[in-house]
């Protein structure tokens, strides 16, 4: 008996003496740039998911993932107020909950996020012609998941696209964020009103 207890105390010495070590080298330590989730934000697991509710007294949608015990971490996800989104499956116990940098999170209120949470610009075209430069003949618009920039290089491609009477390619002017998505594209001056 002695000697089946002395094996399994040892057994269980080096055991947890393997994990000491495992989870000293396994726990990553969170990037500068992540900061933890504000108080108002709630997460739960339910129904296989990661569930994050965004119960913050504010405009602003902020960018959230779980950092998972073990295994790889959730995507980051935007969660806007008042919401609640799955930001990943629930593969195991999460520590915490982070903000992830970029463009949710670090966006002020009144983000230049649309309504489908895409940047969408749009651009009016106006005439060339000497004496109708105030003239809008048209607009293209640009939508991208990334920034307003490249929502404004997706815009871009559809200009050539928009001409006057004379048959002339419209001047771009200056593209201006939206809050409703609208699906890009070139449109005539009468489709978009201003």
């Amino acid at each position: 008996m002695g000697q089946l207890f002395r094996t399994a105390l040892l057994s269980c010495t080096v055991t947890l003496t393997c994990l000491t070590c495992l989870t000293g080298v396994a726990q990553a330590q969170p990037l500068a740039a992540e900061t933890r989730a504000p108080n108002c934000i709630e997460m739960k697991t339910e129904w296989g998911f990661v569930q994050a509710y965004n119960n913050c007294d504010t405009t602003k949608t902020l960018n959230l993932k779980a950092k998972m015990a073990f295994g790889p971490d959730t995507k980051c996800l935007p969660v806007k107020p008042g919401t609640r989104a799955n930001i990943g499956p629930a593969l195991g116990r999460f520590d915490e909950v982070v903000v992830c940098p970029g463009d949710y999170g670090t966006e002020p209120e009144g983000s230049n996020r649309d309504s489908l949470g895409m940047f969408t610009v749009k651009c009016p075209m106006m005439n060339p012609a000497p004496g109708k430069h105030n003239e809008v003949v048209g607009y293209i618009v640009g939508t991208s998941d990334k920034s307003v920039k490249d929502a404004e290089t997706t815009a871009d491609m559809f200009a050539s696209l928009v001409v006057t009477n004379q048959q002339e390619t419209a001047v771009k002017q200056e593209c201006t964020p939206q809050k409703q998505y609208i699906a890009m594209g070139a449109y005539n001056a009468n489709e978009l009103g201003t």
